[in-house]
């Protein structure tokens, strides 16, 4: 049988050991009695002061085992002072009391004690090997009056007739600070390193982030030559850091804890802030320095995995990243510009990206996550209101707010490379390196406010839409948000045409820029600034000399410029059209629409096509000219809308329309929303498939393959089938009339 006596519970009659009788432990002292008793000895020892923080007996290592094995706190039975018995270590078992009075050394470490349940009893515990040249400091910071005290597997001992709490082994001592002495530190102050630690994690937990760094740092100060609690110190500064957004003050942080001393939780801290300053190859590297990954390490390091992928390769499964931003927009990927392209001097504006080969259609050229996006929705209604009040509009109130968080963003140093753009102090730099990997520069950098804001003017993409909405196409007639606004770094090198050789569109907080068409070697890459399609020349080219301060000498503004007269019938012919559309019945509106469509061609010289849809895709017509086909596409955009409502007009007509339609955008994508793309060509293939004269199979196919590459080119393999995959099934299976 084990000699080890099981410890007796609380309240039980059956369990009292047959040897070692149980006798009191308490004494007759009151709790009062009890401490005058342990102040009138403190007063008897003369030699207390000179014997602090000394070493008092032969250390013992931090490692030593008892010859009873340890189990972990959380395992353990809580016992109490009318469970223990005398000279019996109580296995398995823990005693959670705090000091009443501070400690003194005679010949032990020796505290006072209450219980945290009971606190009207009080007993003496004597914790031997417990100070040493490593652990030198004050007493009455390491035993504060309210610090409670754990003591795992407890032995008590008879002292001069008293009973005492043995504690041989500094490892089977547990401090934990009391919510009455937080309260006492927060409001006195600390006294010692440990103390400044506690305030700063309680001022965290209250939100007080930038106080906390002041607490930490004062921790620092005071800790010393302690590797150990320096790191903690350093890394608590990096999480408050990190909370606040200062990833270069982060970034010093954890390589100063890091210095002190090596710790997995810091690898981790330190891998997430370069992420934030995209050094991805950088942040992987630190997630295999930590010894013992957890999940969320491992998590991170997948996620740098694919960073360092879509870094190098330009490869983004942009299903993947729809399917996160509908949970949330402010996704975590890769910037990307494709080697093919760089910075140059010359072109539309003085600087801009050319092509260095050439570039085939659908090419991605650039993968951009946003400096910062902000949609109307993160603002707070407070913000909103406070505008109104002040007479500002939903839009400069989003702009506001932008501008004060990219000077902040500047400030901390974590966006420092837009002063590179236009309107910034260094937008005449060319020697730029598009393709690094990082954004963080560690050299400090002057600005002005007004800088700022004229950057975020010049190069702020707005409009951005909530991911749930991606690719919705507009003539379905959805509501969609408000929005947002974002800047991107290295879209904002790209200049403006009104006929683009690029399109660009977002998921989240990333846009993707895909060449629309064949780029030639040499040839400056162009997006385009305004919505073409809903804006006359002389409107564009007052917003551009506005906000851009130059004119677009585009071949389409070229043309409207020195033909204002047939563009401005034009536009008044569809105009008036689409007036009609939303007051007239159906078969009326097609009719208006239709006649509409054929005045606009004969304006401007060129015959009606007659599209043969048997044969179109492998004759098709020849494209457009710009400003004609401008001028056309908001008819036909409503008028295949509405042919899909009458019953009157057979799906042959519908077919023909919408090739055309399809023409038209395969030529000139950024006359539509990016989310349209190859669905004119789908319609025809759905046409086709309800058709009575049973076409060749082949040729239904074709166009169904024609409508997928259409969007797939600028939307990425694999989309078009997300997009429309269960529209095609309906149709094949007959369900979708």
């Amino acid at each position: 049988m084990d000699s080890r006596a099981t410890p007796v519970r609380r309240g039980s009659t059956n369990m009292e050991p047959m040897t070692a009788p149980r006798i009191s432990l308490l004494g007759p002292l009151t709790r009062s009695e009890e401490i005058l008793q342990f102040e009138r000895l403190r007063h008897q020892i003369h030699i207390v002061e000179a014997l602090r923080g000394l070493s008092i007996a032969h250390w013992v290592a931090q490692d030593a085992q008892s010859v009873y094995p340890r189990l972990p706190w959380s395992q353990l039975q809580q016992v109490h002072f009318s469970d223990l018995i005398m000279d019996k270590v109580h296995e398995g078992c823990v005693i959670k009391c705090r000091t009443v009075v501070e400690p003194i050394l005679f010949g032990s470490l020796q505290v006072l004690v209450e219980e945290v349940d009971e606190g009207y009893r009080v007993m003496m515990v004597s914790i031997h090997n417990y100070i040493n040249e490593q652990n030198a400091m004050e007493l009455g910071a390491l035993f504060p009056v309210g610090r409670e005290i754990w003591i795992r597997n407890p032995c008590v001992k008879s002292h001069e007739g008293r009973a005492m709490i043995r504690v041989e082994f500094p490892v089977n001592l547990k401090l934990r600070q009391t919510t009455r002495e937080i309260e006492r530190i927060l409001e006195y102050g600390p006294t010692d390193a440990k103390g400044w630690k506690t305030k700063g994690d309680m001022l965290i937990k209250r939100g007080k982030l930038e106080e906390s760094l002041e607490a930490y740092n004062t921790g620092v100060i005071y800790a010393g030559e302690n590797s150990k609690l320096r790191a903690s110190l350093h890394r608590k500064r990096t999480s408050a850091y990190l909370g606040v957004g200062k990833y270069q003050a982060a970034r010093r942080e954890a390589l100063s804890s890091l210095d002190a001393r090596k710790d997995d939780r810091t690898l981790l801290l330190l891998a997430r802030i370069l992420l934030e300053l995209r050094s991805y190859r950088a942040a992987l590297e630190y997630t295999f320095q930590i010894l013992n990954p957890s999940a969320e390490s491992l998590a991170l390091r997948n996620q740098l995995f694919t960073c360092v992928k879509e870094n190098e390769t330009g490869i983004y499964d942009t299903i993947s990243i729809a399917t996160e931003a509908q949970d949330n927009d402010h996704v975590v990927h890769a910037d990307y510009v494709s080697r093919k392209i760089g910075l140059h001097s010359g072109g539309i504006a003085g600087r801009g990206l050319f092509a260095s080969d050439t570039l085939a259609a659908g090419t991605l050229l650039i993968a951009s996550k946003a400096i910062l996006c902000v949609y109307v929705d993160e603002l707070a209604a407070q913000t909103i209101a406070q505008a109104e009040e002040e007479g500002k509009g939903l839009f400069d109130s989003i702009r506001d707010e932008f501008i004060d968080r990219v000077s902040q963003m500047v400030s901390n140093g974590s966006a420092r490379r837009i002063l590179h753009l236009s309107g910034g102090p260094f937008s005449q730099e060319m020697n730029i390196d598009l393709h690094r990997d990082d954004v963080y520069d560690t050299d400090s950098v002057q600005f002005m406010q007004d800088q700022i804001r004229k950057i975020v003017t010049k190069n702020s993409f707005g409009g951005a839409q909530r991911s749930k909405l991606l690719a919705k196409p507009i003539m379905e007639g959805e509501q969609r948000d408000a929005g947002g606004g974002a800047v991107f770094y290295a879209p904002s090198f790209i200049n403006h045409s009104c006929i683009p050789n690029a399109t660009y569109f977002t998921i989240g907080d990333m846009m993707f820029v895909r060449a629309n068409r064949d780029i030639q070697q040499d040839e400056e890459i162009t997006i385009h600034y305004l919505y073409v399609d809903q804006l006359g020349q002389e409107e564009r080219n007052e917003t551009l000399e506005r906000v851009w301060e130059f004119t677009c000498q585009c071949e389409l503004c070229e043309y409207e410029r020195t033909h204002d007269e047939v563009c401005e019938s034009a536009e008044n012919i569809a105009r008036k059209a689409l007036t009609f559309a939303n007051t007239g019945s159906v078969e009326a509106t097609i009719k208006k629409l239709l006649s509409a469509r054929k005045k606009i061609y004969q304006l401007y010289r060129v015959s009606v096509p007659q599209i043969d849809i048997l044969t179109a895709l492998h004759s098709p017509p020849a494209p457009l000219p710009a400003p004609l086909a401008r001028a056309l596409i908001g008819v036909l955009r409503e008028l295949t809308k509405v042919l899909r409502q009458s019953s009157y007009y057979g799906v042959e007509l519908i077919g023909t329309m919408n090739a055309e339609y399809h023409f038209i955008l395969r030529d000139y994508s950024h006359y539509e929303r990016i989310g349209v793309a190859g669905l004119p060509a789908l319609r025809v293939w759905a046409s086709l498939m309800r058709s009575s004269k049973s076409p060749d199979a082949s040729i239904v196919d074709d166009w169904l393959q024609e409508a997928q590459e259409s969007h797939d080119m600028l939307l990425g393999e694999g989309h078009f089938q997300y997009q429309h995959g269960k529209f095609i099934s309906e149709v094949k299976s007959g369900e979708k009339v």
